[in-house]
């Protein structure tokens, strides 16, 4: 009953209603709906709703994703708690709106903090989603952006403090080191391998699509036909997607894809579409801005901020969690 309380706590701190499930390879298996599930959360950065293929992307190709959304559960029409960064993240964290934490918008210096009334960090002494799965058995690990500080600021604590027994993460505190971006879902990956006989849960806060893009020659080959600005946007989505699939062919190798709970959510909408052909950041450093940022909403259905949230938990326990949610 605990594991189930606490998968309650993490499907309402992520805020979302009125799903249109796709359950018809969905079902429990043996003593599979009896073990606690592993847990990995997927937190895309700026991603839009329709830059999914199945959301109706016109230009990205998201085949692994697509299939994700056409085994599990696919939400289409929930609200996220704030359309920027750090709030959105306070609340999958907390399960409360961020004002309960006077978070109103991103963390940046010292100074802008103080000009908007709001802590250098959210407090490690909030009630934390890591530490309750940690208490309840799990192995906790946070891979990638971080944003629960902020590089301005040197003094604010590890995310060692907010029940994680491990971490490899960007957007952090300056006296910390910066993880490449590149390496999220790959840590995630060798995580699964080393705890696969245990529960365990994973954030993994990828990158993609936030500024500055960073796509690869080989992605970029694959958008040739596209203008220059679709053709980066949908280099970086592809890169992405081909990672998750990496990750879900790793869960099936290591024979824990029946247990395992795979979310993939963004933080709000897409950026808006700027001028700027290049960018830096202090964090991750140069690359390309926010010209490049062309994600799409247009298959949003009158909610204040859409974006992608797809459920997938292979064979594992899907009845006995939508059971959970009606009781």
């Amino acid at each position: 009953m605990l594991y189930k309380i606490r998968l309650l706590y993490l499907f309402f701190a992520m805020v979302f209603f009125s799903c249109k499930p796709s359950t018809k390879n969905i079902k429990l298996i043996g003593d599979d709906a009896l073990k606690k599930p592993n847990i990995i959360f997927i937190f895309a950065d700026d991603w839009g709703y329709s830059d999914l293929g199945i959301h109706g992307s016109s230009f990205c190709k998201t085949p692994n994703l697509d299939k994700m959304a056409a085994e599990g559960i696919d939400f289409q029409n929930f609200l996220v708690v704030n359309p920027v960064c750090s709030p959105s993240r306070v609340g999958v964290m907390t399960g409360q709106y961020p004002a309960r934490h006077s978070v109103h918008g991103h963390f940046a210096t010292v100074e802008s903090h103080m000009e908007r009334n709001m802590p250098d960090w959210l407090s490690p002494n909030a009630p934390l989603l890591p530490k309750m799965l940690k208490n309840a058995g799990y192995a906790t690990a946070h891979y990638g952006k971080w944003h629960l500080s902020n590089t301005h600021v040197d003094d604010a604590p590890s995310p060692l403090k907010y029940g994680y027994d491990e971490y490899g993460a960007f957007n952090l505190p300056s006296r910390l080191h910066q993880m490449h971006i590149d390496s999220t879902l790959y840590k995630t990956i060798d995580f699964a391998k080393r705890y696969k006989d245990q529960p365990f849960f994973i954030n993994a806060w990828i990158h993609a699509t936030h500024t500055p893009h960073y796509p690869k020659q080989e992605y970029m080959q694959q958008f040739a036909n596209l203008n220059e600005q679709e053709q980066v946007y949908a280099a970086v989505v592809a890169e992405y997607d081909a990672r998750i699939g990496e990750l879900f062919k790793t869960l099936e190798d290591l024979g824990i894809d029946n247990n395992t709970l795979v979310i993939f959510s963004s933080d709000n909408g897409p950026e808006i579409t700027g001028k700027d052909m290049t960018t830096d950041d202090n964090s991750t450093g140069p690359g390309l801005g926010s010209y490049y940022s062309v994600g799409k909403l247009e298959s949003s259905k009158g909610v204040s901020v859409h974006c992608s949230q797809v459920v997938y938990a292979y064979h594992l326990l899907c009845v006995g969690l939508v059971r959970v949610l009606l009781a």
